[in-house]
Order: C-alpha cells, then structure tokens, then sequence
C-alpha cells in the first residue's frame, strides 16, 4: 500500500477515536499530528502547516469549527474535514460559512476518508513537480544572471514583461517595465489592441495560436514569436500563458508573462557551463546524479561515483548499461527494488527505495534511491532522473538503535532499580519488577490507577506533579507506601516524556529505597565535615589535581604558601606551573610515572614559586584517589615548607633522629605517629602524647597492636589490617577503632593514614593523623 506524500492533523477529543483512526492514517500517509481540543490542534498547525486539518466539531476547550475559522484565517488554501456525531443543519451551515472543505458524518467511513484524501494527494504530486520546475527554473536563471554579470547587467535584474488579455485581443493590463521596454507608456497600451505589437510576420500564427488556447481551454501554454516595439525594434519574446475562467468556467482573460530571449544562443551556452557546475555540486555533495533514457535504454552517471563506489567515473560509464546496473544490486533486494521501480515507470511518479549495492572492492553498502520518472509526449515514462547516497553509517545506527532500545528494555525490567511511569493523567502504565517488590504490589494491581496510591502523602504527590509540570523535571525524596501501609522513603528522579513530535505523554521516574541509608549518610556528612576541617586547619598545603595535574581544590594554609589570599585564586592553575623551571621536568616525569605505572604515591623536593616570583624549596608528597572501580581519578596532595631547613642544618645535626618533617609534624595541632611495618612507633608529636596520656618515653617502645584495638567479631586487629594493606598495597584510606589510654579508658579514634616512603620509593612504614570520632 503506498504512502502518500501529504501530512494530516487530526484533531478528535475521544482518545479512542482519536488513536484508532490515526493508526490507519499513519499507514497511509506522510504524517499524522494528533490533538484531544482546538487549541491544541491550533498550536499544532502553527507549528507544521500540515496539509489538510481532519476535526471533530464537539471538543472541550476549542470546538472544531472555531478551530477551522481560525485556520482559514492563517492559511485559507489548507484542505479541512470535519466530523459529527449529529448532523445538524446549524453545523453544516457554519461549517460552509467557515470555509470547511468537506463535512463527514460519524462514525467515520474511512475507505470514503481515505478516497478523498487519495485525490488531495494526487493534487499534491502536481503543486510539488510544478515547485520543482520553478525552483529548477530559478537556479539556472541565477547561475545565467551570475555569468552574463560582466556582459548586461541590466538582464541580471530586469523583471519580465506582464500582460492581461482579453479574448479580443484588448490589453486589459500591463506593468510599468512591459509598457516601457516596449516604448510605450501603460495608459497608451491598456485598452488598445495587443496585435500592435506583434511583428507582422508573426501575426496570423500568433493570433490562430491564441484562439486555440481559448478554444481549447488550455490552461497553460507557451510560444515564442517577434514582437516589435513602438520606435520598429524587433526582439525574440518566450511567452508563457495562463488562461483565466469566471465563475461560470468561462474563459474571460489570459494572462502572459513575456521575457526577451533575443540572448538565447549566448545562455545557451552559458547553460553548457552550468552542466558543469551541477556535476561538481553533485560531487560534493557525496551523491550519484543519474539519467536513465528509458527509450534507448543508456544511462549516464555524475556525481560523487568513486567516492561511494570506488569506480572512476569512465569505468562506472562502461558498467552502466541496462543490463550490468542490475548485477550492482544485492540479489535478495533485487525483486523488491524492481518492484518499486515498475510501479514508478508505470504511473510516471516518485520513487524512494533503500537497497544493497555492490562496490569496486567487492562489499556490499547500504544506498538510498531517489528518482523520479518523467513523462513524454504520449504520457509514457521516457526518463528516469534520480540521485543515490551511501546510507550504510545510517543503517548501522539504526541497527544499533534497535538494539539499544531492546537492551534498555530489559535494563529495565532486571534493574534493581523501581522503574514506574505514567500518562499525562498521572495513571500508572509501567511497574518494574523491583517496584513490585518494593511496593509489594504486582504490576496488574496497579496499571491503570493513579500514582497516588504509591505516596504516604497525595499532597506530596500532587506537588511533585505540579513541579513535573513546570521545569520537566523533579529530583528528590518522597514518602512512599507499600501496599501493606509501610512508609519507606525514597529517592526519585522524574522527568516528562514526550512523544517524537514533542507531545507530553507522560512522565517516567526512578527511584530507590534509601530508608537503611539515610544514617549513614548523616555519619558521612559528619567524617566529611570532619575531615574537611582538618584539612583547612592543617598546617599542610593541601589540594586535589586533575589528571592533567590542574588544581581542582586547596586548602589556606596552600594558598598561603604561594602567597594567595584565597584559595580560589589557585583553582584551574596547573600545579607544573608552580614548580620552578629547573625543578619542573623531573616533577613532571615523577608525576606523569605514578598515573601510569598505578604507583600507590610519590614523594619528591622541589623549589616552588610564589606569586610574588620568589622560590622556595618545598616537600612534596602525591597519591592517586580511583573511583568506585579502581580507575584513577584525581591525585591528592601534600606540601610542606622547607624553607626552614638550611637555617637549621646545625640544629638537624645535632638531634641526628629528627628533621624538619618531624619539626613541623610536633608543631600540628593535630595527633600524627609514624610507625614502621612491623607495627612499631617511630615518631610522636605533642598531640599524641596529650590525646594518648602516655609519656612520650613510653609511646615510643610500644606496637600499634598495644596501643590501639580494633579486634572485634566485626573487624581485625590493627595489626592484621596494615599487614593486609601491606599485602595489597591500596590507595591510602582510614581505620577505626579505639585508643587505650594510659588511664585505662578508651576512646574511639579515627586513623587517617598514608604511606612512607624511602629514597627508592619502597614502602617503609606509615604516617597516621589520629582523630577522635
């Protein structure tokens, strides 16, 4: 069954209705806009200008015959057909009045509908080849225009000459540039005879052609003959007429358009040129142009033939007799792109038919074929005009399109994830598997009711309906409810769905049940607030870089370091920039080693620079943060000030145990101990001491595993957990557990630890900043 080439809107308020007849419509025609109210299908027809309007009369908000008044006010040559349930004279009579094009009773016939619909597009096929013509017309008159530029640029812009003739012979009309390219005035042209200005030789065929046209009642015609102007100038004239009929289908004027061809040799070489300009567009544009001459059965080829075929253009020409274009095609598509063809040829139409063909290498690509079939004299297809496009990249896309939309179709139904949507009611029409275990209702309960039924609040329901409704979008908790009256509260995110055409159908939300996480989100916002303090009280320039090595965040004390006011003033910096020259290729080659070889960190001394210019040496310590699959994600880091340590070299001499790291680590206002990776305590400042209430003597002979307990049925001793890390070698984390103290309390603590590394980069112990939690 062919598609016919026009677009209907169909506006209908019984859903239904509505649905079905646009289900038989969609298979017959180009496109079908669907409306439930006259305003509705008013927006619709602003927006698409489809071909013919096919309403209902009663409809709520806008009937059907306000909604024709207003679109024959905008457009009156669109095509309306209304329908009713009640033949009423009242309606008829209004819908005549209106301008209404048709008037069909309910219920609907539709071989009736689909008769009259037939006929508007066979006027269609006509309007549209006559566009083509004109448009083909007007490209060629503008390249003639650009090239006889030089030569006459009075033709380049000169209007044509336009008259209004009567069946005697009186000029009825004429325009200014007519009249006076003629040499006359228009006052002494109108209302005289038009043979006065038809060349003598030319009068008896001209006027025995014009009586013809009337006799005939030929609507359009052409001729070409001499006309002379008033001071005896003779020019060559193509003249096109339109034969104009009164209401009556009387013939009472003709009207003609006159051009001077007098040039016609020079454009018709012109035209030879513009062939060839044609081909190169056609090459450009990555399309084959081809002419079939159906008579003498050749075929001729431009275009873009080796670039979507791999033949150059004298090999493509000697395959392209009748016979060899057939073997190009896929054989299991031959039949049905003959069949397409046939019918065209048969009925001199259009034709669109997507196919296999074979290229130069031996593989077959996906193509498009456009063509149209013209007739000759008798009616006959004489020529077939048509371009094809390599489409192969669409039809993959296409396929895995179709492959997407089934692989999202069970990502739905096996997600762990409640999936529910519903239509512009807010009636549940989709229920997933995890909703139904969730809600503990089965997914026949609930299609076709309200969504209320699954919220403890309707208000609640109402508001994100509401919210839906202006910003598309909704994004938060809600209380839900099960079918056994439990509350739970959930996560939703909702969106409206809307059809191809841009139509609101609906809304579609996910969500989970996040009642189990919602304390461990409130201790999560704790440790990061926690965390977050101690890294802005840190006496430790800190900040976070991107792969790229761009900071993406720092703390104060790092922006004082480089002598910035405020921390944002370092965000987007690549922290490369900040190392001194000398310094920044091996930075560079260090950093650049630990993301791609996966190292655990790195350590390196550096001279750094400040805004003000000055350097200062600096230790430097980085690590890799993943995310949740173990992909690198950004790298942390810490910087410490050593500007310090060449004024205190002899003080560094003389306590051989300590260096500024350990110094500056006394100094923190937070606990910090280093321990080697059998567990023992190396190193600790005066923090530690106070939160231990050990003597510092004492802390120092002792084992982590003394000190700290973490041994429970839940979690490993703090021993077994860093020969574990040891073992696995993580990016650095935290523990938790409790301090011992010296007097016999515990307390619960935080551990934030990181790697110690020697000259070689080997692991040789850990560093732990010890928080009370």
């Amino acid at each position: 069954m062919d598609i016919l080439d026009i677009t209907i809107l169909y506006v209908e308020d019984e859903v239904v209705i509505l649905n079905s007849v646009a289900m038989i419509l969609e298979n017959r025609v180009k496109r079908v806009f669907t409306a439930q109210n006259g305003e509705e299908g008013l927006r619709l027809f602003n927006k698409f200008h489809p071909d013919v309007v096919l309403a209902d009369i009663s409809m709520p908000v806008m009937d059907g015959l306000v909604m024709a008044r207003k679109i024959k006010a905008i457009e009156p040559s669109t095509i309306i057909i209304v329908l009713s349930a009640f033949d009423k004279k009242e309606n008829l009579l209004e819908a005549i009045n209106v301008g209404v094009d048709r008037f069909l009773p309910k219920p609907l016939n539709y071989d009736n509908l689909l008769r009259i619909i037939n006929d508007l597009h066979s006027s269609k096929v006509l309007e549209r080849r006559v566009e083509k013509e004109k448009a083909a017309r007007e490209i060629v008159e503008e390249e003639l225009e650009k090239t006889e530029k030089k030569y006459q640029d009075l033709y380049d812009n000169a209007p044509d000459m336009y008259f209004s003739v009567y069946p005697d012979g009186t000029v009825k009309n004429v325009n200014q540039f007519g009249a006076e390219y003629l040499g006359y005035t228009k006052r002494e042209l109108i209302g005289s005879s038009v043979w006065q200005v038809v060349h003598n030789d030319d009068l008896k065929i001209v006027k025995k052609e014009l009586s013809e046209i009337f006799k005939k009642r030929e609507e359009f015609s052409e001729l070409e003959f001499r006309k002379v102007r008033k001071d005896g100038s003779i020019l060559l004239v193509h003249e096109r007429t339109q034969l104009i009929f009164d209401d009556n289908g009387e013939a009472q004027e003709i009207r003609i358009i006159c051009r001077d061809i007098t040039d016609r040799k020079r454009i018709q070489e012109a035209l030879i040129e513009s062939e060839e300009r044609y081909r190169l567009v056609a090459e450009q544009t990555g399309q084959i142009v081809y002419d079939v001459d159906v008579i003498n059965k050749k075929i001729e080829i431009v275009g873009a033939i080796e670039k979507v075929l791999g033949y150059k253009e004298d090999e493509m020409s000697r395959l392209m007799d009748y016979g060899q274009a057939l073997k190009l095609i896929n054989p299991d598509d031959k039949d049905h792109v003959m069949k397409v063809v046939d019918k065209a040829v048969k009925n001199s139409s259009v034709f669109n038919v997507e196919f296999r063909m074979l290229t130069k290498d031996n593989h077959y690509i996906f193509v498009e074929n456009n063509g149209v079939c013209l007739k000759g004299e008798k009616g006959e297809t004489i020529r077939i005009i048509g371009t094809v496009a390599d489409i192969t990249t669409r039809k993959e896309n296409e396929t895995r399109l179709q492959e997407m939309h089934e692989y999202i179709r069970n990502l739905i139904e096996s997600s762990l994830i409640m999936f529910i949507s519903v239509d512009n009611d807010r009636n549940i029409i989709e229920f997933n598997s995890a909703a139904e275990k969730n809600f503990g209702y089965k997914r026949k309960e609930v299609l076709g009711k309200h969504v209320k039924m699954l919220y403890s609040d309707a208000d609640e329901c109402n508001r994100i309906g509401e919210i839906l409704e202006e910003r598309d979008t909704f994004y938060g908790e809600v209380v839900n409810k099960r079918k056994n009256g439990e509350e739970f509260i959930s996560y939703l995110s909702a969106a409206i769905m809307r059809d191809s055409k841009g139509n609101k159908i609906g809304s579609v939300g996910n969500s989970i049940d996040i009642t189990e996480s919602k304390e461990k989100e409130r201790a999560l916002r704790l440790s990061e607030e926690r965390y977050r303090r101690l890294v802005e009280t840190a006496q430790n320039g800190f900040s976070l870089l991107d792969l790229e090595g761009n900071i993406v965040f720092c703390n104060k004390h790092k922006a004082k370091m480089f002598g910035y006011k405020d921390p944002s003033e370092l965000i987007g910096i690549s922290g490369v920039d900040l190392v001194a020259p000398d310094d920044r290729d091996r930075f560079v080659r260090k950093l650049k080693n630990m993301v791609e070889s996966g190292s655990d960190m790195m350590n390196v001394e550096v001279d750094l620079i400040r805004k003000d210019g000055s350097i200062f040496p600096a230790d430097f310590r980085a690590s890799i943060v993943h995310d949740d699959e173990g992909n690198p994600k950004q790298i942390m880091d810490t910087m410490t000030d050593l500007s310090l340590r060449a004024a205190n070299e002899k003080a560094i001499k003389d306590t051989k145990d300590k260096d500024v790291d350990i110094e500056l680590l006394r100094e923190l206002p937070i606990a910090v101990l280093e321990f080697d990776k059998a567990g023992q305590i190396k190193y600790i400042n005066k923090q530690a001491v106070l939160l231990s209430g050990y003597p510092a003597e004492e802390l120092l002979l002792m084992n982590i595993g003394k000190l700290f307990d973490g041994d429970t049925a839940e979690k490993s001793s703090i021993n077994t957990y860093f020969a574990d890390i040891l073992h696995k070698k993580p990016s650095p984390s935290t523990w938790d557990g409790a301090l011992r103290k010296a007097d016999g309390s515990d307390l619960q603590v935080e551990i934030t630890w990181t790697y110690k590394m020697d000259e070689h980069e080997r692991i040789v112990g850990f560093i732990g900043v010890v928080r009370e939690v």
